[in-house]
């Protein structure tokens, strides 16, 4: 039986997933792309990197191809943004609705690399996400590929629905608190 090419999943516990969200390491792994957080305003968290930030004094810049050095990724990483989501998220009430798109760090990504089995050798690597939705109401993930050119095969997308299945299972299936959606 293949795997569907697009998992989605509601946690029963808003309350719990949110801890792991905003106050674990969970989803450390992760950078963010983008954010959007409804309170008493909208804030709009576009997670791109701006490099020219990161030049120190006497305009010597910082070696931005190191690969330990933040300059070197195109996004912040989740860890980087949490404690600003958590102070505008935390409250006695809700937010309004929030949305995030996560995208799978470059290292977590080279090691689901290895397990796929590439049909074709045109076929790159893609952005693996997560998206992280608040309604209001409940919570919900979906998982997602994003490919630069168009590919009919969907090696990249079953392996990335497993290990989101996995993962999210590994985190929150043990505690009763999540089911998934096909």
């Amino acid at each position: 039986m293949e795997v569907p090419s697009l998992i989605s999943f509601t946690p029963k516990s808003s309350k719990e997933f949110m801890t792991s969200l905003l106050l674990s390491e969970t989803f450390d792994q992760y950078e963010l792309m983008q954010g959007e957080i409804t309170t008493f305003n909208t804030f709009t968290i576009n997670g791109f990197l701006q490099k020219d930030f990161f030049i120190v004094g006497d305009d010597k810049p910082v070696d931005l191809s190191s690969p330990t050095h933040i300059g070197a990724r195109e996004y912040s990483t989740w860890a980087e943004v949490k404690p600003i989501a958590l102070h505008i998220i935390k409250g006695k009430r809700a937010p309004l609705q929030f949305k995030f798109t996560l995208r799978l760090a470059t290292k977590e990504t080279q090691l689901i690399e290895k397990q796929v089995e590439d049909t074709t050798s045109a076929t790159s690597t893609p952005s693996l996400l997560l998206s992280i939705r608040f309604d209001g109401q409940q919570i919900t993930c979906v998982s997602g590929t994003n490919h630069a050119s168009f590919t009919i095969d969907k090696t990249w997308e079953h392996t990335w629905d497993r290990y989101v299945t996995q993962f999210l299972s590994e985190h929150f299936q043990e505690h009763s608190n999540l089911h998934a959606h096909v």
